[in-house]
């Protein structure tokens, strides 16, 4: 039988010196985050919450969201787990109803109904403790989801945004199928992503509670390559997980070059790797990670410094397939239990094929590559379909000097070609190669070809690093 939360969380936790989590002012051992972890176990019991009772935690990334996510998983809660930023912007008022919970937790002084701040659980026992946060719980009017232990949103970067609902053996599933190629055991992590999103908190965090012997926040989330690099400096670290992007400006700055080349394992996932990225990744104990919230989110992974053009690895845990569109699917234990939708759990079958939307195809050995969204096609004013991601695959594929590629539609009936030089340019191909290679590609289509550069800081990207499609260039971009 497979252990549960409470079997893996005690041994580990309870009474021992690490995993040290440590934090820009503070350094917490395990017992101590196991310590604080008991105190919000004894506020959830006295506050009357059963296992299935849904809670939303909106803390920053620092030790109370640990201690909080340490007690919901023994107590069995349902919880779901937003950024601070969100809540603010949402209302947790409006989450609270919205996920029919109990409770929302948050840093700082509570603006909202049904919400709680974290000093008031640290601080138990004191005054008029718990009866003065009684007065802060809503009354659920729908099921408990005792078998959900997550609700997580997706980034909403591809569609629009949904709660995923995650189970226990959703979880494990990944965590148990990924230990060991992730070989966490006795390192020292470097956490960067947002643990409020299922790269950073399933493959992130909560892998590293339960194998590493460190944990180096950076509370910056990687925005400053500066301060990065010197927490890097400090620490031993063995391991990293990043996107793209954030892999890109490390190895534009020497000492995070080094860092990557360094450090003995870690995941670099969440959009697609150029073929200039991939050349340096090739270097370093790094692996591809491909998956998504609806997979737990782990589906497949590549060997360490194994690297091409948008390569996705090999499955890892669960079956996968392309469809007769193009399309990746995937079977397994990973796939999400269900999605919350209009105030309740939509429940999906265990044993279906989830459609990921993203195109691929297939490379030797079992791995993937991927191509680009499904839902990125359009049609031109005159009426002709465009397939969009495979166009553009197949451009990158005959323009290897060229690092991003975008078509869109323009006025009158003509697509627009949008190019970036790659750093390996120095003159490899000509401008006027290129077009007439673009010309050659794209001549299938039969519509007028608009051809220009774009530089690469010119580009809008979302938070992974992908060209956001929606508004694509920045205000004032220099062609």
């Amino acid at each position: 039988m497979r252990a549960g939360w409470r079997e893996r969380l005690y041994p580990r936790l309870a009474g021992q010196p690490t995993p040290l989590l440590l934090l820009p002012d503070a350094i917490w051992s395990a017992a101590a985050l196991w310590a604080g972890a008991r105190q919000w176990v004894r506020c959830f019991r006295a506050l009357g919450l059963q296992p299935g009772d849904r809670v939303v935690c909106a803390l920053p990334a620092d030790a109370a969201f640990v201690q909080c996510l340490i007690a919901a998983l023994w107590e069995g809660l349902t919880l779901a787990v937003t950024s601070p930023d969100a809540a603010e912007r949402d209302g947790g008022y409006s989450l609270v109803t919205t996920l029919d919970a109990r409770v929302l937790f948050t840093s700082g002084v509570p603006a909202d109904a049904f919400t709680v701040a974290a000093d008031a659980i640290a601080q138990g026992g004191s005054g008029d403790w718990p009866n003065e946060l009684l007065s802060a719980m809503r009354t659920s009017v729908g099921e408990r989801t005792p078998d959900v232990r997550l609700l997580l949103r997706t980034s909403g970067t591809s569609g629009s945004a949904q709660w995923v609902a995650l189970s226990d053996d959703n979880l494990f599933a990944v965590l148990d199928s990924h230990a060991d190629r992730l070989a966490l055991g006795g390192g020292c992590v470097l956490s960067i992503l947002p643990w409020h999103h299922a790269f950073g908190l399933v493959l992130g965090l909560l892998s590293a509670l339960l194998a590493a012997d460190e944990i180096v926040r950076d509370p910056l989330g990687g925005r400053d390559i500066e301060s990065l690099c010197a927490m890097a400096a400090a620490h031993p670290i063995t391991h990293v997980d990043l996107v793209p992007l954030l892999a890109t400006r490390l190895f534009a700055d020497e000492r995070g070059a080094s860092l990557l080349r360094s450090v003995r394992g870690g995941v670099v996932g969440g959009a697609p790797v150029s073929a200039m990225l991939s050349e340096l990744l090739r270097a370093t104990n790094l692996r591809v990670g491909y998956g998504q919230t609806e997979a737990s989110p782990g589906v497949m992974l590549g060997e360490p410094g194994e690297w091409s053009a948008r390569y996705l690895g090999r499955a890892v845990g669960c079956e996968v397939r392309i469809d007769g569109d193009g399309v990746l699917a995937y079977r397994g234990a990973n796939a999400c239990c269900g999605v919350w939708e209009h105030g309740a759990l939509q429940r999906l079958p265990a044993d279906r094929w989830v459609r990921s939307g993203d195109l691929v195809h297939a490379l030797p050995n079992d791995a993937y590559a991927y191509v680009g969204r499904a839902g990125a096609a359009f049609k031109l004013p005159n009426g002709r379909f465009v397939d969009v991601a495979r166009w553009e695959d197949a451009l990158r594929r005959d323009l290897p000097h060229v690092a991003d590629v975008l078509l869109r539609a323009c006025e009158p009936d003509a697509l627009e070609v949008l190019l970036t030089r790659a750093d390996t340019w120095h003159g490899a191909q000509d401008p006027d190669g290129v077009r007439a290679v673009v010309e050659r590609v794209l001549a299938p289509l039969s519509v007028p070809l608009q051809m220009r550069w774009v530089a690469s800081d010119g580009w809008r990207r979302t938070a992974k690093g992908e060209i956001d499609r929606r508004r694509p260039l920045a205000p004032e971009t220099t062609v």
